[in-house]
């Protein structure tokens, strides 16, 4: 009991920024490792690697705070920064709907700049909240490798939500 009396937030925040990036590379490995094998096993598992929208869904009439959902299919997770086959990590593309480019990708061997219309989830993160005013928007994900360098073809259709 008097050892963890002892340990400081600081260090247990210390510990986990080291470890659980180290931590989400092995699942990743592991869950990229099993798929392989899955592949060779069950022809669903065959199917392209695609990203999407859990929620919300296309359409969907909304309040802020927006609950998101990332999902993807045949592929990994691994945090920014860690390079293995078969992974990557989201980023989420939010524009208004009267935006001209609201349905645009990011340009294909660029590095995607985090800005107030892309939002990165480099520790591999497969959801969150934003704060949207009212409005409608459209929503897409793009996967990013390593170094934030989109994956061809992995992004999802877009969506368009309507915040009220």
């Amino acid at each position: 009991m008097s050892l963890l009396r002892s340990i400081s937030c600081v260090s247990v925040w210390r510990c986990l920024s080291i470890l659980c990036p180290l931590c989400l590379a092995y699942v990743a490995y592991g869950a990229t490792e099993s798929m392989a094998h899955m592949m060779m096993d069950d022809t669903e598992a065959t199917d392209a690697p695609s990203v999407y929208f859990i929620t919300p869904t296309d359409g969907a009439i909304v309040t802020s705070p927006v609950k998101v959902r990332f999902g993807l299919k045949n592929f990994g997770i691994a945090p920014a920064g860690i390079e293995l086959e078969g992974t990557g990590h989201h980023h989420l593309v939010i524009r208004p709907s009267d935006d001209p480019e609201a349905t645009a990708l990011p340009e294909a061997g660029t590095e995607m700049a985090f800005s107030e219309t892309l939002l990165h989830f480099g520790g591999g993160q497969t959801e969150t909240e934003l704060d949207l005013r009212p409005g409608a928007y459209v929503l897409r994900l793009v996967l990013g490798d390593a170094y934030h360098y989109p994956i061809p073809s992995l992004h999802s259709e877009p969506i368009t939500i309507t915040v009220k």
